[in-house]
């Protein structure tokens, strides 16, 4: 079996996510990581083996066969344009693709004249908490929605969803 060699930009929350669920697949290699906190990305090159880089401008893109982008919205387009360029073969962007319709633009062109296939992350949809308040208000145990105000953090569930109630005030989430 071929070894898949990969690289991460943007080794926050998400990022350090992806290589810890990449770390264990056989016919995986962490290759390359890169984030703006040198320690950081240190750190976590020495616990995966991935050699760190601290401007994803000299990543060994030519050397990855993939690339997962993982970094703040502002910098998926330039990240994904110098992957493109640079070799990689197959690019993960997460959400949202990009600032702008320019921008989203300019990389569908950096990806299509190198034949790169590509991919956008939306998990969102599938995660667990989506699905249970989707399930809520399918049944319309929730009345008639005119509001509602969630928050989670990094896709680890939704705090305050214990407090959800219907319209009559019982309690939903247990």
């Amino acid at each position: 079996m071929k070894t898949v060699n990969v690289g991460i930009i943007g080794m926050g929350a998400m990022g350090s996510g992806v290589a810890r669920k990449l770390q264990p697949l056989s016919g995986v290699r962490l290759g390359a990581f890169c984030d703006v906190r040198g320690e950081v990305v240190r750190g976590l090159g020495e616990q995966y083996g991935a050699a760190p880089f601290t401007d994803f401008k000299k990543m060994p893109y030519g050397d990855l066969d993939a690339i997962f982008i993982c970094t703040t919205n502002d910098w998926h387009a330039d990240c994904v344009i110098a992957a493109a360029e640079g070799g990689t073969r197959n690019i993960f962007c997460e959400k949202p693709l990009a600032r702008t319709l320019a921008e989203a633009r300019s990389m569908v062109q950096a990806v299509e004249k190198r034949k790169i296939r590509t991919s956008m992350g939306f998990g969102g949809p599938r995660s667990k908490p989506i699905q249970y308040i989707n399930s809520l208000l399918q049944s319309g145990k929730l009345g008639h929605l005119m509001l509602a105000q969630l928050s989670t953090y990094r896709g680890y569930g939704f705090h305050g969803l214990e407090r959800v109630r219907d319209a009559q005030g019982r309690r939903l989430h247990h």
